[in-house]
């Protein structure tokens, strides 16, 4: 949930400040290993924002190359809900993921675009803290 104590949203142009909406998202997934190459992941995610809402389920397969390398390349389909196609492609190297996606629009709302669609590009790394936690000794002693 963003926005949950609503925060005035200000404005260059006008003076005028007004609350922001609520904005709910939800999301998931589910890696299913078939074997020790292959991995596909179906996906979802929903989100609104006051009157707007946006469902987007994905389907996303993972290979990786040579057992002994940390390479693993994706590929996968997408569909936003009464909008868009999506094309989906990839790389995990270890911690780091990169992905390029397109989306083509497949309703009526094509023609704001010409009918192109538009190209994402993204890049993730996956921080990891190794600490060994430091636990004090305790005795149970009951009183009576």
């Amino acid at each position: 949930v963003r926005h949950i104590n609503r925060p005035r949203k200000l404005s260059l142009v006008t003076s005028a400040t007004t609350r922001k909406k609520l904005n709910y998202s939800f999301n998931g997934a589910f890696d299913l290993i078939l074997n020790d190459k292959l991995t596909i992941t179906p996906q979802f995610m929903f989100q609104t924002t006051a009157k707007q809402r946006e469902v987007m389920v994905q389907a996303i397969s993972s290979y990786k190359l040579k057992k002994d390398n940390p390479l693993r390349v994706q590929a996968g389909l997408g569909y936003r809900l009464g909008d868009a196609a999506q094309i989906l492609l990839g790389a995990d190297w270890g911690n780091l993921r990169a992905g390029i996606a397109y989306d083509i629009r497949v309703s009526s709302q094509r023609n704001i675009d010409g009918g192109n669609g538009a190209f994402e590009l993204g890049a993730a790394y996956i921080f990891k803290i190794y600490k060994n936690p430091k636990v004090d000794p305790v005795i149970f002693c009951p009183r009576f």
